[in-house]
């Protein structure tokens, strides 16, 4: 990426939670998941998560984990 007024590169530090790729993208798919685990009271199917989401099974994990190592999500 490059400075948007002089043109210099520049390096972004990504986040924790952002895997390889769109941050844009990654973080959307990231509140859809933790949107649609509070919409089921904290209890999904990675399955049926994963078909209504248009998400990987491997995928919803992956979301799901970064979301417990960042403390939005808890195990009881």
């Amino acid at each position: 990426m490059r400075c948007p007024h002089c043109g210099a590169p520049q390096e972004i530090p990504q986040r924790d939670l952002v895997p390889q790729g769109s941050s844009a993208q990654s973080e959307g798919i990231e509140r859809n998941v933790l949107d649609y685990i509070i919409a089921h009271n904290g209890t999904i199917s990675l399955s049926q998560a994963a078909q209504d989401l248009t998400v990987s099974p491997d995928v919803l994990q992956s979301v799901i984990e970064r979301l417990k190592s960042a403390g939005f999500l808890n195990q009881t």
